[in-house]
């Protein structure tokens, strides 16, 4: 899968793809199974469901995730594993971690815009990348819900392990939070839906932002191990005046 990531009002990542999935697709309190997200936990890729894992079971696996930035024609690698453990039927812990590459064609970066969650200051960089750990609670459950979906509650955390000398993150905490809706159809189909927040924590000489994150994804067919997914996301800028306020 390639990501395109575009510097505009909303920036929006779309992709699409017919995969086969490395982590274990383990089967859930509907009897289908489920992947992980590039965070760990249950869901499509990137967007989550509001499914959680049965109790004491777990999943995990390998990943690699690239995204190309407009803010110094940045390609960004991450190559790592994530995993999942259900806690009990309705709680989910969960969390990833990676080794990134950062190729910067343009320095200095913020000529082109401030980005988020990298502070790219050289041309190419490698090093151990951030680390998000976090847990979802399911609150309605498509089997007992009379309305037919899944409802869950997110919450995670960045654990800034990244540098933030060499620019390959922000060296300051980060926290989401997303309320997530899925619902499988006819056992054919899995439509899921996540809004959320986040919150940035801001190094000295930046002044990053908060922004509404949102998704929503489709996997076909649901109860395959081979499965064609679609998901479209992005995120919403709380200031899009976003401005170096250090030295170089």
């Amino acid at each position: 899968l390639y990501t395109l990531c575009m510097k505009t009002i909303r920036p929006v990542a779309f992709g699409l793809m017919l995969c086969f999935l490395l982590s274990p697709l383990v089967a859930n309190a509907q009897d289908r199974p489920g992947g992980n997200t590039i965070v760990g936990d249950t869901g499509i890729w990137f967007v989550p469901t509001g499914e959680t894992l049965p109790k004491g079971r777990w999943s995990g696996g390998a990943q690699l995730v690239n995204e190309d930035r407009s803010e110094g024609f940045s390609d960004i690698t991450d190559i790592g594993g994530m995993f999942a453990f259900g806690v009990s039927d309705r709680v989910e812990l969960f969390g990833t971690f990676s080794y990134r590459r950062i190729d910067a064609d343009l320095v200095p970066v913020a000529a082109n815009g401030q980005p988020q969650d990298y502070l790219i200051r050289q041309g190419w960089k490698t090093g151990i990348g951030d680390v998000w750990a976090g847990a979802k609670f399911k609150l309605l459950s498509q089997r007992d819900n009379p309305s037919g979906y899944s409802v869950a509650a997110r919450l995670m955390a960045k654990l800034p392990a990244a540098s933030f000398d060499d620019g390959l993150g922000t060296g300051k905490a980060d926290f989401q939070v997303d309320l997530i809706t899925s619902r499988e159809f006819s056992e054919k189909v899995e439509l899921s839906l996540q809004t959320g927040f986040k919150v940035r924590g801001s190094p000295d000489g930046y002044n990053l932002t908060q922004g509404l994150k949102w998704g929503d994804g489709a996997a076909f067919p649901s109860r395959s191990r081979f499965r064609g997914i679609a998901e479209m996301h992005g995120e919403a800028l709380e200031d899009q005046d976003q401005r170096f306020t250090g030295s170089n």
